[in-house]
């Protein structure tokens, strides 16, 4: 399968008072080229498709016009969560109204974390073709329990404790499928590695670095991060 892996759209942000929706349009009519010209399958979209949790109409309506789009496209499958920039409410507004399209949207993190595995189904030939573990970004509160005079040093470890946890609840949930299919997660936070361009913000109190590679479980055959850009 071939899926093209995108984030941070930040849809609406103005730059020195410029509003950026006109770009922001022409990028998004290059991404659905894209997507029909290398012949995807489907489409990942790992968090802050909005730049700020209450969008203005306009950049609303450039979201749910590409997103109709995607409902007469080739694509099979189309996998979309929430970043630290979206109301996770609003994003998953239309989660059952497109779910019938092959889109599916998570807003935030589920309590059963079966409810966040993307099933692949290939519309031909109705098998179970892949997995995603659709993990948005994880709330502090979601990650870590508070408790009264905790050190900066116990805060970090419960949050990234609590960071690994979700991940290998998410990587069980997914099971071991037979036949072996590709299992695929997302996730939005700074991993470590990676290199942020000056002034770009730590989403959680404490350490940037909030994942490694060797914290991921094994059974992820690709992870489609976001956050860094």
């Amino acid at each position: 399968m071939r899926f093209i892996h995108t984030a941070d759209w930040h849809l609406g942000q103005t730059l020195f008072g410029q509003s950026r929706l006109p770009e922001q349009r022409r990028a998004l009519d290059w991404l659905y080229d894209l997507l029909i010209e290398r012949e995807a399958d489907g489409l990942i979209v790992a968090g802050d498709i909005f730049d700020v949790a209450s969008p203005a109409e306009e950049a609303r309506k450039l979201y749910y016009d590409f997103l109709g789009r995607l409902q007469g496209s080739p694509l099979k499958w189309v996998v979309i969560v929430a970043g630290n920039h979206d109301s996770p409410r609003m994003i998953s507004n239309v989660r059952e109204l497109v779910r019938g399209f092959g889109i599916h949207v998570v807003g935030a993190p589920s309590e059963e974390s079966a409810e966040d595995v993307v099933q692949l189904i290939d519309p031909d030939t109705q098998q179970l073709a892949g997995l995603v573990a659709a993990i948005p970004f994880l709330p502090d509160r979601f990650v870590r329990t508070s408790a009264r005079n905790q050190s900066v040093e116990d805060r970090e470890r419960a949050l990234a404790q609590g960071i690994h946890r979700h991940f290998d609840s998410l990587c069980e949930a997914c099971g071991s499928p037979e036949p072996r299919v590709p299992i695929i997660a997302t996730g939005h936070l700074y991993a470590s590695g990676a290199v942020s361009r000056e002034g770009q913000d730590n989403i959680y109190v404490g350490n940037v670095r909030n994942l490694s590679a060797s914290d991921l479980p094994n059974a992820f055959d690709y992870v489609a991060l976001s956050h860094i850009h």
